[in-house]
């Protein structure tokens, strides 16, 4: 279930960003939401960032993949990955390896990652301290970032009920003689105006 949300419209703790996206999973499905820049890229520096808000542990992922425009098929590449499991551990892997850090509940999250794609290398900051730094990634094609949650009803007892906010996606040249701002009414088609329900995508 995927809806347009802000701090007026639910309990608890939100992203102060105004209107956000909020993501649930239910028994069965696992929404992801896909942002595509339309073009893949093979050279150059590009930062995606974007502010999460976790509303309780659970299986999350952002996966960096080749876009459409790759000429393969979408999704298709590995280029990186950032994995939340239901302990408040992150995992964020590449071909590289593997960095650990640790995510709160109910706190923005803001995650910035910038991919260096003539040495084929990602750096990632989460709340600005910097947690991957130059680790060797894929090289393939970056055009795609998908958002959501892992599939985990495998765990008897656990992790039907994943709650997650986002905001602020966006995928830009570094330096920015143009910026993809992902997250918007006009690619999307997502009319952020007033809560209600969006479209979402079931994997």
């Amino acid at each position: 279930i995927v809806t347009v949300e802000n701090s007026t419209t639910i309990s608890g703790p939100s992203l102060s960003t105004g209107n956000f996206l909020r993501l649930k999973e239910s028994f069965g499905e696992a929404p992801d939401l896909a942002f595509d820049s339309g073009v893949s890229f093979l050279q150059g520096n590009y930062r995606i960032s974007m502010d999460l808000l976790f509303e309780n542990t659970e299986y999350y992922h952002v996966h960096f993949r080749n876009g459409v425009g790759s000429g393969l098929a979408p999704g298709s590449q590995v280029i990186a990955d950032i994995i939340f499991d239901d302990h408040g551990m992150i995992e964020l892997r590449s071909l590289g390896g593997k960095k650990v850090a640790w995510y709160p509940i109910g706190e923005t999250i803001n995650i910035r990652s910038i991919f260096n794609l003539d040495s084929d290398t990602w750096s990632v900051w989460i709340n600005d301290k910097q947690v991957v730094d130059e680790m060797k990634i894929l090289d393939g094609y970056l055009g795609s970032v998908v958002v959501g949650f892992e599939f985990s009803s495998w765990k008897p007892g656990c992790c039907l009920d994943g709650i997650m906010q986002l905001d602020n996606v966006r995928f830009e040249a570094v330096p920015i003689p143009s910026s993809f701002i992902l997250l918007g009414s006009a690619l999307f088609g997502i009319m952020i105006q007033k809560p209600g329900k969006a479209s979402n995508r079931s994997s």
